[in-house]
């Protein structure tokens, strides 16, 4: 990763050697470099965010769950299931059982 990253700042900083800026100036310059054309930052991008069949954007990091999450929808056809507003007194009414205190030691 230092190559695109060197190569961006000589792009866009004239800088040489980045290593010679004092840290908080090198990590400000990082901040600044443009997104769109910072051959860094596309790299760094692609490499954290993945693209669902949906066409969804998610981290790679949560991008493993997120698609065991819908294939466990999709299994229990719950993939589009519409949901209900509902309030707690009216839980309480449609489950009886909800609510009832059980002694868990006797």
């Amino acid at each position: 990763m230092w190559g695109p990253l060197e190569a961006d700042f000589l792009r866009f900083y004239n800088e040489k050697a980045p290593l010679d800026n004092r840290w908080q100036k090198f990590l400000r310059l990082i901040a600044y470099l443009p997104p769109e054309e910072s051959i860094f930052l596309r790299i760094l991008n692609s490499r954290q965010v993945e693209y669902l069949e949906d066409g969804t954007a998610v981290s790679k990091n949560s991008a493993e769950s997120t698609k065991a999450r819908q294939e466990l929808r999709r299994q229990h056809k719950r993939d589009r299931k519409p949901r209900q507003k509902m309030s707690l007194s009216e839980f309480l009414n449609e489950s009886p059982k909800a609510g009832q205190v059980r002694n868990i030691n006797g």
